[in-house]
């Protein structure tokens, strides 16, 4: 799942994160890296995954998160592609801003991460910008 709200404030990124698998289910993830605000999707994700019960053993997956297409006034459902690795791609296409006002351009609040960290925040750090 590609949150509604991270769509809708354009935010991609990728998570890293190392799987273990006994008797055919996910019994531990460990997230290695990633866009913070994606890592609860992600880890919720891939608690559903099944295997054969055969199947025991710890790899490493990486969800990539994408904004891609023509604006739609519609939300549609993300294309999620599973590569042969393993990993996951997840493209939404952005969706056209509503806005009540005209005069104003549309805007997006960005709650904080746990940490207190922004996504706004981190975007300034990432274009050598930012405000404290």
């Amino acid at each position: 799942m590609y949150p509604p709200i991270w769509r809708a404030a354009h935010l991609t990124g990728k998570v890293t994160v190392r799987v273990a698998v006994k008797s055919g289910r996910v019994v531990e993830t460990a997230v290695e890296s990633g866009e913070p605000h994606l890592q609860v999707p992600t880890i919720s994700n891939l608690k559903t995954w099944r295997f054969d019960a055969q199947v025991s053993g710890a790899f490493t997956v990486t969800y990539s998160y994408e904004i891609s297409g023509e604006p739609t006034d519609d939300p549609t459902n993300p294309k999620v592609e599973i590569l042969p690795s393993l990993d996951v791609k997840i493209t939404a296409r952005p969706v056209k801003p509503t806005c009540n006002d005209c005069g104003a351009p549309p805007s997006v609040v960005i709650p904080p991460h746990p940490t207190g960290a922004s996504a706004s925040h981190e975007a300034g750090h990432a274009q050598g910008t930012t405000t404290h």
